[in-house]
């Protein structure tokens, strides 16, 4: 039986949030080949596993109700689901993998543990890295445009490849 995996990446709708740091999940997903990686899979320890990927066309605050209706739909298990989203307390442009743990105080996580009852989730963590300016509030930091280096860093082949392993590292968990 193929295992499906569902990646949702967490943001804002709209143009006037797309280049924020918020949505530095939505950013390198957009940019990665889901089809060309699904393609790829049959090739790696013969996995019967394929990845859906989905951009939610909610606020990021209301993420959880589409993905709790959404796995509910599919009638698939949040522990084969994948959130990924930005990070304030890892340094910009890295990725980290985390299961099971808290919202560390992020909106967007918090709604979908509250929504599915369940912390038992994959999350990749996108760094954004931490405010410059520390009156700067919270809100306006994750709100603020990537300057031109930063999206390059963002949609760059190398972080790309970096999601592609923790992909394949969330997969051979599983197995």
């Amino acid at each position: 039986m193929k295992t499906i995996y569902v990646i949702y990446s967490l943001g804002n709708p709209g143009e006037k949030y797309k280049y924020t740091r918020h949505n530095a999940g939505r950013l390198i997903c957009d940019n990665f080949n889901f089809d060309q990686f699904n393609s790829g899979l049959t090739n790696v320890e013969n996995l019967d596993v394929q990845m859906e990927y989905i951009v939610p066309d909610t606020f990021m605050n209301e993420t959880g109700k589409f993905i709790m209706d959404d796995i509910k739909f599919k009638n698939s298990e949040s522990k084969n689901i994948i959130i990924v989203y930005d990070d304030i307390d890892i340094p910009f442009g890295e990725l980290k993998l985390s299961f099971d743990r808290s919202s560390g105080g992020h909106n967007g996580v918090e709604s979908v543990i509250d929504c599915l009852g369940t912390k038992e989730f994959y999350r990749i963590r996108v760094g954004i890295g931490a405010k410059l300016n520390k009156d700067m509030l919270l809100q306006d930091y994750v709100l603020s445009k990537l300057n031109d280096d930063e999206i390059k860093i963002i949609i760059s082949d190398n972080l790309k490849n970096k999601l592609e392993q923790i992909i394949l590292d969330i997969i051979k968990l599983n197995l």
